[in-house]
């Protein structure tokens, strides 16, 4: 067994600690929790009549992944002398009782399999009857009649009694295994209660397999109430963001329906507590970077060829024959106390649920957040080169006033399931675009026409392609769509290398977002109409190169 010993003043050491002070063993339960990225603080109170003097509290129900150098404790009503952190708990009557939740999982167990005992008891009971109805059969059928003096009187009446008791006998026979029967069925409802007691018992009771203890060595100046608030850090803790996205395209309306999905594997359940989650990383960045000096040098390329050649030569795993010199073309700027840059987490968002939230070990809750919903603005996006269908974009702007975090969306369109979207972070007051989904009836096509290759020149030879293609989209829906198209046309940036393209229409846009090739079409398609564009590229590049 390991302890620690965090806080020992001298006059406490001087002496044992179990000499003086008698234990109150605590049983409690986790109040409130603020969960951050990977880790979570969790703070329990209790209260404790204690007698003045030295005592030790001792909580045996801490979870496995505390963080023990990270646990704040705060007493009113006694001095903290000392605290002694251990790795699994003492064992003590109070501790092996476990929490009310224990209890009452142990008390569930035992009422499940009370019942189940009195139903086997009384299936006995029926069967012990039967029992006895046939013995009674087989000493009326065993009587030798013969041997009795009886006249026929007697006789007549005993053939009665035989008869109406054997009759008797069989229908009680009869009734007893009919009863057992159904007693059997039944029987199977009261076993699988006795296992759900057992399973939901083996639940709670588990986190104190895995326990750390927490002894606090507290000396109370005056008899009376003592407060206790303790605060620790956790490890094996998780959230994220999880969305429905609902789009109706009659009304250009999306609402998303957003949850905090929660897991943790702390060890130790969380019952009906005040719930918060944060992006804010407990470890992050709390000051400034420092600025270091920039100091410059200027070396002579030459001389730094020599040195660097040296150093290679020098090293005891130099392999001369393989290396070549290194070259240098210029002079070479020397940087010296180059300081690492670190990530800096920034403002961070808090969710506070208002109403009290069970996590329990190894389970995943999901919480439900406000929904939102945005007007939206629907359009198409076209790229034949890739697709043979278009696809469905939403324009939006983020007008809650909130952040909405990056996580998974599960998408809708007019209450049919289209896939899962991967949002990014959309910051207060940013404007979104996003795809929804392909639309099936808008189908694309990209035929190249004519592609030619050869030498052109009499004297001067030099290579030519020539490529025509037709891009085509047809409108399968019932309603008019504004479709955005693109497609791309090769580009050099060498001299000897000539492009150029036509196309028929023109595009709308050219070297889209910076990127050059990259063009655009606005086009209308209405309903059952198809839109046509020729583009056409022309490339030539000199005799004896190879165009890549």
């Amino acid at each position: 067994m390991r302890s620690l010993v965090l806080a020992v003043p001298l006059s406490v050491a001087l002496c044992p600690l179990a000499a003086q002070a008698d234990v109150f063993p605590v049983v409690s339960a986790p109040k409130s929790v603020v969960v951050h990225p990977n880790v979570a603080r969790v703070s329990r109170s209790f209260a404790l009549d204690l007698p003045a003097g030295r005592h030790e509290v001792r909580l045996s129900d801490l979870p496995g992944a505390i963080i023990p150098n990270l646990t704040e404790i705060n007493i009113s009503g006694a001095v903290l002398e000392a605290r002694v952190f251990r790795d699994f708990p003492t064992s003590t009557p109070e501790s092996l009782a476990g929490t009310p939740e224990v209890q009452a999982a142990r008390s569930a167990v035992q009422q499940a399999n009370e019942a189940l005992a009195k139903h086997d008891d009384r299936v006995a009971e029926v069967r012990a009857s039967a029992q006895a109805a046939q013995a009674q059969i087989a000493f009326l059928e065993g009587l030798q009649i013969e041997r009795l003096s009886l006249d026929i009187d007697g006789l007549r009446a005993l053939g009665q009694t035989i008869a109406s008791d054997g009759t008797a006998a069989r229908s009680a026979i009869v009734a007893a295994e009919a009863e057992a029967r159904q007693l059997q069925f039944a029987r199977q409802d009261l076993q699988d209660a006795v296992i759900l007691a057992e399973a939901t018992l083996a639940r709670v009771i588990e986190p104190f397999e895995n326990a750390n203890e927490l002894s606090l060595m507290v000396n109370v100046p005056q008899a009376g109430s003592t407060n206790f608030d303790i605060e620790y850090w956790v490890r094996s803790v998780e959230w994220n963001p999880v969305y429905r996205m609902e789009l109706e395209t009659e009304a250009a309306a999306l609402r998303m329906e957003r949850s905090v999905s929660i897991q943790q594997f702390t060890g130790e359940p969380w019952i009906d507590v005040e719930l918060q989650v944060t992006t804010i990383p407990a470890g992050g960045q709390t000051i400034p970077n420092r600025l270091f000096p920039q100091l410059l040098t200027s070396v002579d390329a030459a001389e730094l060829n020599k040195r660097l050649v040296v150093q290679s030569r020098s090293s005891e795993y130099e392999e001369s024959d393989n290396f070549a010199d290194p070259f240098v073309e210029a002079p070479v700027l020397l940087e010296d106390n180059a300081a690492a840059g670190a990530s800096f987490s920034g403002a961070g968002v808090v969710y506070a649920f208002d109403v009290p939230i069970t996590v329990r070990g190894q389970e995943a809750a999901l919480v439900s957040l406000e929904a939102l919903d945005f007007a939206v603005e629907i359009a198409a996006r076209a790229v034949p080169s890739s697709d043979e269908t278009a696809f469905r974009m939403i324009d939006f702007t983020n007008e809650t006033g909130e952040r909405i975090l990056a996580g998974s969306a599960v998408g809708f369109v007019d209450g049919q399931a289209i896939g899962r979207i991967e949002l990014e972070t959309i910051e207060a007051g940013a404007e979104v675009e996003t795809g929804f989904g392909p639309i099936h009836g808008l189908q694309l096509k990209r035929a190249t026409l004519d592609k030619q290759e050869g030498d052109r020149g009499i004297i001067a030879r030099e290579n030519a392609l020539r490529e025509e293609v037709r891009i085509s989209i047809e409108n399968l829906t019932n309603k008019t769509w504004e479709v955005t198209l693109a497609d791309k046309v090769p580009y050099s940036e060498q001299e000897s290398l000539d492009i150029s393209w036509s196309a028929a229409p023109r595009p709308a846009r050219e070297d889209v977002e910076d990127e050059r090739g990259i063009l655009e079409w606005d086009l209308t398609v209405a309903s059952g109409a198809v839109s046509e564009i020729r583009l056409e590229s022309n490339i030539r590049w000199p005799d004896g190169e190879v165009l890549r």
